[in-house]
């Protein structure tokens, strides 16, 4: 009975060394995450520090996150801290984690923080071109929105445009930060107002300058009907003024006009509507004439100046019927720009084989007729119609009375 109970004492034993003992705890950490301070606007990096702290010198390797998006490869452990800087950042909240991957006996631990990114400030800038205007030119006024941040996406949006308190006008921004506009006025100094708005990313800005336009060219067309004329015929002298390139309004100011160096009584005012002008002479003796017309411009037109020489026959043979009954004809405005074009045909008959019948005017475009029109002839010995064409194009008119025809005038449709 003996050998039984050192049998069992030796089996406990036995089972005692096979139980392995259990391994120490690991040791507690702490990881926490802090950013460099500063504003952050769109387009920045954050610098991040993860600082990992515990109950012993903590070894490992730290991974971070931004957004829920791994940052790069792990970082190792540096006496406990370990550093990283994020890719640029969009304007919002953003969360920052750390994560302590440990070596050794530590235990892994996880911080976080959340970091607000304001919108990236903006300036907004006039651009005018061309740089010197003049009136009636049509002018590029555009709006360049710039960051003072790193490039990280262009603004979007749209730029308000006001130019001289007038209502705005809302331009689209252009992928490349220009919001461009264009726009004609008159010669002066004219303010200008940039709002840009901005958007998700980018912070609203304002802008102002000014658009100096300069006063335009101008050109004076005199033209005399008839020429030649006949002692004691009257002579009418027809006026128009235009703007010369790049202007593309009708000039206003006054016209007056003088004979042989003698002002003509009174003055025409020209308002802009592309209106022509006339005055009349008859001369006493035979010789040549000449006949000026001065425009003297205003606030927004350059003057001009133009001159006609007109000769002046004895009536010493008795005219042919065809001299007698010649067509003087004149053509207004000398170009209509807006549709449907419409034209005022006016002129004389001479004097000379009485003054009855019909005149007849034709209209041509390249060769092929576009209108005709009859008019009576009057006692005076005028006669007056109008026609319109519905397309653009360059138009010669003529009249034809009694077998004799009017020297063709061209006009502009357009």
């Amino acid at each position: 009975m003996w050998g039984v109970p050192s049998l069992i004492g030796s089996l406990t034993a036995v089972l005692l060394l096979g139980i392995p003992e259990r391994s120490a705890a690991q040791l507690t950490t702490r990881t926490t995450v802090s950013i460099a301070e500063g504003e952050l606007v769109h387009g920045d990096a954050a610098s991040v520090t993860a600082t990992v702290t515990g109950d012993s010198r903590p070894a490992g390797f730290v991974r971070f996150r931004v957004d829920d998006r791994q940052l790069g490869p792990l970082v190792a452990l540096d006496d406990g801290v370990a550093r990283a800087a994020t890719r640029p950042l969009t304007a919002g909240r953003h969360r920052i984690e750390a994560q302590f991957v440990p070596q050794g006996a530590s235990a892994a631990s996880t911080g976080a923080t959340e970091i607000d990114v304001a919108r990236a400030p903006t300036a907004t800038a006039l651009r005018v071109a061309p740089a010197s205007p003049v009136t009636g030119e049509l002018i590029s006024v555009d709006a360049a929105v710039t960051s003072s941040t790193p490039p990280f996406g262009a603004p979007t949006g749209v730029v308000s445009a006001a130019v001289d308190g007038a209502p705005p006008v809302a331009l689209p921004v252009a992928p490349d930060g220009v919001a461009r506009g264009v726009i004609r006025l008159a010669a002066g100094t004219h303010s200008a107002v940039l709002i840009y708005e901005g958007d998700a990313h980018y912070a609203r800005s304002a802008g102002t300058g000014t658009v100096v336009v300069g006063k335009a060219g101008t050109v004076v067309t005199l033209s005399a009907a008839p020429d030649p004329a006949f002692v004691d015929e009257e002579v009418t002298f027809t006026v128009a003024i235009a703007s010369l390139a790049p202007s593309a309004w009708w000039p206003s100011g006054l016209l007056t006009g003088a004979v042989d160096g003698i002002p003509v009584p009174g003055s025409a005012q020209i308002t802009g509507q592309g209106e022509s002008a006339d005055f009349l002479a008859t001369f006493e003796g035979p010789g040549t004439h000449v006949a000026t017309a001065h425009f003297t411009g205003d606030a927004h037109y350059l003057p001009a100046d133009a001159s006609v020489r007109v000769t002046v026959r004895e009536r010493s043979v008795a005219p042919s019927p065809r001299t007698a009954r010649g067509v003087a004809l004149r053509v207004t405005p000398k170009r209509d720009r807006r549709a449907p074009y419409t034209f005022a045909v006016r002129g004389t008959v001479a004097k000379g084989a009485g003054c009855r019948g019909k005149v007849t005017v034709n209209a041509r475009r390249n060769g092929r007729r576009v209108a005709r029109r009859t008019a009576n002839v009057t006692r005076a010995c005028t006669f007056a119609t109008t026609f319109t064409s519905a397309r653009r194009g360059a138009l010669s008119v003529t009249a034809a009375f009694a077998g004799a025809d009017a020297r063709a005038v061209t006009v502009r449709a357009g």
